[in-house]
């Protein structure tokens, strides 16, 4: 289809331990800082797509694609999309559809996760939702572990170093948490842990989770566009 599509904002919370804040509060903050951002209002959203994990186990809230909607003033139709850690790839891809299908012209895309309010059990329980139940949990994987057989088998055919692993593991915390700057020498001195079944793995090797929000938006015109904040 002849149709662009525009990311025309965005809004994101801070990376953190928000004891103080329930994932409501964190889905209010991001939609805000997205709606500031845009050259568009609220009013003008027509669809929200919500991109989360794991929240019916850490939050114990599910129909998390109403919520988001409840916190918009005309409450528009809304939707969750769930895909492990590509949740906040497949809410975009399917905000895209809509407006290339010409069924939305503003859609809000939301990622929001809270992993910090359970035990770390409990959490990795929740992950490993995202494994095979009948072949991978019975043999005592968890998802870090996986993981780490990943990349353990990543380093066995390509060369890769721990060191490069270490790089790319900074990198990413220090994208996420913004004001902090993580080291390669930081990652390498976390400590380790291990999966039964599973290489070592550092603590820190592990990246954080959560999406940030953002609108998507399809202004009318003879060519067809889409633009995404």
């Amino acid at each position: 289809m002849n149709t662009d599509v525009f990311l025309i904002g965005s809004g994101q919370t801070r990376f953190g331990e928000w004891w103080e804040k329930g994932i409501r509060d964190l889905m209010y903050e991001a939609i805000d800082g997205a709606l500031e951002s845009a050259p568009c209002t609220a009013l003008d959203i027509d669809t929200v797509i919500v991109a989360n994990m794991i929240a019916e186990r850490t939050n114990a809230q599910a129909h998390l694609g109403a919520l988001a909607s409840s916190l918009l003033p005309h409450r528009p139709p809304a939707l969750r999309v769930e895909s492990a850690c590509a949740s906040g790839a497949v809410a975009l891809h399917t905000a895209c559809a809509l407006l290339e299908s010409g069924r939305a012209k503003t859609v809000l895309v939301l990622g929001v996760e809270k992993m910090t309010d359970v035990p770390p059990a409990e959490v990795s329980t929740a992950l490993m939702g995202a494994a095979d139940s009948e072949k991978d949990a019975p043999c005592g994987l968890t998802f870090p572990g996986i993981f780490g057989l990943v990349a353990q088998r990543y380093m066995f055919e390509y060369g890769l170093t721990r060191e490069q692993l270490n790089t790319v593991s900074a990198a990413h915390h220090t994208t996420a948490m913004q004001w902090q700057i993580l080291s390669r020498s930081s990652v390498r001195r976390s400590p380790q842990r291990r999966s039964p079944r599973a290489p070592r793995w550092q603590t820190r090797s592990a990246c954080s989770t959560a999406p940030p929000s953002a609108t998507v938006r399809q202004p009318a015109s003879s060519r067809r566009h889409s633009r995404v904040i």
